[in-house]
């Protein structure tokens, strides 16, 4: 007679099994890939740094002569202004970006090969 106890055991250790298959293919459907978040937190810097470089030669004037309490305000609201240009990923983009990145590696593949000439040279295929 099989022990139910153990039966019990082993289809809650399968539920559980199945459950974090079931979890670990929604989040790989979710996140992005690794290179995919360096690119865009690249490109996101890059923004920002064009977004503040010449942050004090525009703002700077609308401070002159100002009280603290004004110049916080000020402060405040084009640093904001600057953050929300910031736009949301793309995932089009990604998409874009890693079709380019694949035609150029097929292209490096493909320039690197490389053959025996007549001679017995090696020559790089350009």
């Amino acid at each position: 007679m099989p022990n139910p106890l153990a039966a019990a055991q082993l289809k809650k250790t399968q539920a559980q099994a199945d459950r974090e298959l079931f979890m670990n293919s929604v989040l790989a459907a979710s996140y992005f890939k690794a290179d995919d978040v360096r690119a865009v937190v690249s490109d996101m810097n890059y923004v920002i740094k064009a977004a503040f470089t010449e942050f004090h030669l525009e703002v700077g004037p609308l401070l002159a002569d100002k009280p603290k309490e004004v110049i916080m305000q000020i402060l405040k609201k084009e640093i904001l202004d600057r953050l929300y240009k910031l736009q949301d990923v793309d995932p089009y983009k990604i998409e874009v970006r890693n079709r380019k990145m694949t035609k150029y590696k097929q292209k490096i593949d493909e320039n690197s090969k490389t053959r025996v000439g007549e001679k017995g040279h090696e020559r790089i295929k350009i």
